[in-house]
């Protein structure tokens, strides 16, 4: 290969996925990394063809070939882009590893060098894109886990604000807790409420301030500014997604 580095002869195995024939070889380390190595030049135009027509009809050492001819110049290549010596050489090997690929597809419209190259650049910009993909997503995980997750306060406080809710509903008299309970958790209307609770809707309509009023006593250390809450605002309680919704209707 060149100076201090030399490649294995590249090989056939099988796959045992598919029991197809797939190439296997292990790509040289350079003894200069960045620099190619002295004493050899990539093929001619000519000589790469000749040797890609071989290579169509699966011809191992004509591939030992172009790899031996075209392999300092893609690392180099590879390492500009990546500026990492072991990714390069992944990038470089995989280059030539589509090349043997796609080696039916070849009918000589270019050269095998701007072939490799050109390659290696569409691997590690599908790579790039492909990191940026996963570098979003990941940050929106955690953007949406830092949202979404609680610090332990924030969850004291809120655990301690539902069980202040639940037994606020609890310490309602049945009939006003009957009426808040279906509206405020089941989302029924007033006219649903007054059906099955057998009584006029403007009774249902008092059930729901006399408890509303109850409630907004019960909870006032929680939120102070009940205190001089009107009617008009008693709709302004705490969600009804914060009272537990399997609370009994006992009396």
């Amino acid at each position: 290969m060149g100076e201090g580095g030399s490649i294995s002869k590249p090989s056939l195995v099988d796959d045992s996925s598919n029991g197809a024939k797939v190439l296997n070889f292990r790509a040289p380390k350079s003894a200069h990394p960045g620099s190619p190595a002295r004493g050899r030049s990539e093929l001619g135009s000519g000589d790469a063809e000749r040797l890609m027509q071989r290579v169509r009809d699966s011809d191992i050492e004509a591939f030992e070939r172009i790899v031996e001819g075209f392999w300092e110049g893609t690392l180099l290549y590879a390492l500009q882009l990546v500026g990492e010596r072991d990714r390069a050489d992944d990038l470089a090997q995989e280059a030539f590893a589509r090349l043997w690929q796609t080696r039916s597809d070849w009918r000589g419209d270019g050269s095998v060098r701007a072939w490799l190259l050109r390659t290696a650049r569409h691997l590690f910009l599908s790579d790039r894109r492909k990191a940026r993909v996963r570098a979003r997503r990941l940050e929106g995980a955690e953007e949406k886990l830092s949202r979404n997750t609680p610090t332990p306060l924030q969850e004291l406080e809120r655990n301690e604000l539902r069980a202040a809710i639940a037994e606020a509903v609890r310490s309602l008299p049945p009939r006003r807790r009957e009426a808040f309970t279906l509206v405020c958790l089941q989302g029924l209307s007033n006219l649903e409420v007054s059906e099955i609770m057998d009584v006029r809707p403007q009774t249902i309509a008092n059930y729901l301030q006399a408890a509303f009023a109850d409630m907004r006593e019960a909870l006032r250390p929680y939120f102070p500014s009940f205190g001089g809450a009107s009617s008009s605002e008693e709709k302004h309680l705490p969600p009804s997604g914060g009272l537990p919704s399997h609370l009994a209707l006992d009396g």
